[in-house]
C-alpha cells in the first residue's frame, strides 16, 4: 500500500526539486550569494520539516534510519571542520597542524597568544562549514520524506530532467553563439556548450550524474523473464523506440549530445568507460535483467554515440583526447596544443607535499587557493582556485581524518547502491541503485583529474545520488522487498 504524504512533506520535496532545477542556472551555485541562497533554502525546508515533526504531522521514513551510516559520516566530516574554526592551544596546532601555527605566527596574528587556529584562512571555512550543513540536511531530508518507489522514481526524473534541461539549454545557445552579461560577468557560449554553469567540464560532470540516473530509470523499466522468441526481442525493440520507454530515451539522446558538445575529455571518457563497467556489472548482480540491459547499453554506444555523435563532434573529442599526451615539454612561445596529463595534474602534485604540515586535519577547508602559492612552481604561471583533483584537495583540506570520513563516505554508498543492485527484488529500485552507481563511479573518476564536487549545483544533485543510493535498500510497503523472500517477481519482459 502506497503511503500517505501530508501537505509538509509535499512542500518539502517540491522544495527539494525546485533546488535540482535551479541551482545549476546561475553559474552552477558558484558565486558566494548564490551559495548563501543554497543554505537559506535548505535550512527552511529543515525547518519546515522540523515543525511537522513537532506537531505531529509527519512522521520520518524508513529511509531515515537506513540512512544513519551516511548522516554519521558526514556529521564526523562537520565535526572536523567545526576543529578547523576552533582555537586550540599553539602547542598542540604544532603537533597536528604546524603549517597552521607557522602560517599564524608569521602573521603575528598569535605571537603573544598561547591559542591558534587550524584554518588558515577562517572566512573561507566557514562558508564551507555552512555549505556542509546544507548537503547533510538535503540528504536527511531526502531520506525523511521519500517512502515508496514511485516518489524515489519521481525524484530521480527530477534529475534527469535537469541534466536535459541543462545540455538543451546549452545547446541552444551554443548554436546561437548567445553572449550575455549575468551578474555582471560577460558569459559567451560560443566556443562550447556550458549551460548554466561557467566551465564545460562541470557541466559534463553534471550531466554524467544526470545520465547514470537516466541510464537507472530505463533499466527499472525492464522485466525480469528472458526475452526467448523472435517475437519478443522484436516487440521489445519496438517497446524501446516507440513505447512509453520513448521520451526518457530522448532525455537521454539530449543529455549525450549536451556531454559530447562540451567537448570535455574526461566527462565523456568517463561517461564511455561507466557504459562498459555499469553494463558488465548489471550482466553480474542484475543476471535476470542482464541481457536487457546489455542490449540497451549497447544502443547507447551504437546509436547515441556513434551515430549522433559522428554528426555533433564527437570526432572533436576523440582529437582533443588524441592530442592529449601523457608528458610533454614545455617550451616558451611554442603551441604546446591540448594542455597533457602532467600539465593538468601540475596543481595537485605540488600541493600534495604540504600534506605533512597539515596531517591530521587539514588547512581549513576551502583554503587551497591561500596555500598554492606557497608551493606554486614557476611554470606555468597563473592562479588556481582548486586543484584539478577533488582527492587532492580535499587531502590537504580535510587532512587524514575528514578525507578518511569522505572515503568512507563514498565506498558505504556505493556498497549500498551495489547490494541494491543484487539483493532488491522491486525492479524499480533495482534499476535506480545501477544508476546511482553509473554516476558515482563516472564522478570518481572525473575527480581525478578536474573538481566536480567544488561546485555547489554538482555536490546538490550528488547528495541526491547519496540518499537514493540508500533508498533503494529499503524494502516496499509490504516489507518483503528482497530476492531471497517471498516476494513473487513477474516473469514475461513487458
Amino acid at each position: 500500500m502506497k503511503p500517505k504524504y501530508s501537505v509538509i512533506e509535499r512542500a518539502i520535496f517540491l522544495g527539494v526539486v525546485a533546488l535540482v532545477f535551479l541551482v545549476p542556472f546561475a553559474f552552477a551555485g558558484n558565486r558566494l550569494f548564490l551559495m548563501s541562497a543554497i543554505v537559506c533554502w535548505v535550512m527552511l525546508l529543515a525547518m519546515l520539516w522540523l515543525t511537522g515533526w513537532v506537531t505531529g504531522n509527519i512522521e520520518p521514513g524508513p529511509g531515515l534510519r537506513r540512512g544513519a551510516v551516511p548522516i554519521t559520516l558526514l556529521v564526523c566530516w562537520i565535526a572536523v571542520v567545526v576543529v578547523q574554526l576552533s582555537p586550540i592551544p599553539l602547542d598542540v596546532a604544532r603537533a597536528i597542524a604546524p603549517g597552521s601555527a607557522r602560517a599564524y605566527h608569521d602573521a603575528s596574528l598569535a605571537a603573544q597568544s598561547p591559542w591558534t587556529y587550524i584554518s588558515i584562512e577562517r572566512d573561507e571555512t566557514t562558508q564551507y562549514l555552512y555549505l556542509s550543513i546544507a548537503y547533510i540536511g538535503l540528504i536527511a531530508l531526502i531520506l525523511a520524506v521519500v517512502k515508496d518507489g514511485q516518489t524515489l522514481a519521481s525524484l530521480c526524473m527530477c534529475v534527469v530532467l535537469s541534466g536535459s534541461l541543462q545540455a538543451g539549454f546549452g545547446i541552444a545557445m551554443h548554436f546561437a553563439g548567445a553572449q550575455y552579461t549575468l551578474f555582471f560577468k560577460e558569459v559567451s557560449h560560443q566556443a562550447n556548450v556550458t549551460g548554466g554553469f561557467v566551465n564545460r567540464n562541470s557541466l559534463a560532470a553534471f550531466l554524467e550524474i544526470g545520465l547514470g540516473c537516466g541510464v537507472g530509470l530505463m533499466v527499472s523499466q525492464f522485466g525480469t523473464g528472458r526475452v526467448r522468441s523472435l517475437k519478443q526481442r522484436v516487440r521489445w525493440l519496438v517497446d524501446l523506440m516507440l513505447g512509453p520507454k520513448f521520451r526518457l530515451r530522448v532525455l537521454l539522446v539530449i543529455m549525450v549530445l549536451g556531454l559530447i558538445l562540451t567537448k570535455s575529455r574526461m566527462g565523456n571518457g568517463a561517461f564511455f568507460a561507466c557504459t562498459l563497467i555499469v553494463g558488465a556489472l548489471g550482466l553480474l548482480l542484475m543476471r535476470n535483467s542482464g541481457r536487457a540491459i546489455t542490449a540497451f547499453l549497447a544502443s547507447m554506444i551504437a546509436f547515441d554515440i556513434l551515430v549522433l555523435g559522428s554528426w555533433f563532434g564527437v570526432d572533436q573529442v576523440a582529437k582533443r583526447i588524441e592530442e592529449t599526451t601523457i608528458s610533454k615539454g614545455v617550451k616558451a612561445g611554442v603551441d604546446k596544443g591540448e594542455e597533457s596529463l602532467q600539465e593538468r595534474g601540475i596543481p595537485a602534485s605540488t600541493i600534495l607535499p604540504a600534506w605533512k604540515e597539515f596531517p591530521v586535519f587539514g588547512s581549513g577547508s576551502g583554503t587551497f587557493s591561500y596555500l598554492y602559492p606557497n608551493y606554486r612552481p614557476p611554470d606555468p604561471p597563473g592562479f588556481y582556485e582548486h586543484a584539478h583533483n577533488d582527492y587532492a584537495e580535499f587531502l590537504i583540506e580535510g587532512g587524514g581524518v575528514g578525507f578518511g570520513a569522505l572515503a568512507a563516505l563514498y565506498a558505504a554508498t556505493l556498497f549500498a547502491a551495489l547490494r541494491a543492485m543484487y539483493v532488491r527484488s522491486d525492479q524499480t529500485r533495482r534499476g535506480i541503485a545501477m544508476g546511482c552507481v553509473f554516476s558515482l563511479v563516472s564522478i570518481a573518476m572525473h575527480q581525478a583529474v578536474d573538481m566536480p564536487l567544488q561546485i555547489p549545483a554538482n555536490a546538490v544533485v550528488m547528495c541526491v545520488v547519496v540518499a537514493m543510493s540508500w533508498l533503494c535498500l529499503v524494502p516496499g510497503g509490504s516489507g518483503r522487498g528482497y530476492r531471497h523472500g517471498r516476494e513473487q517477481r513477474p516473469s514475461v519482459d513487458e
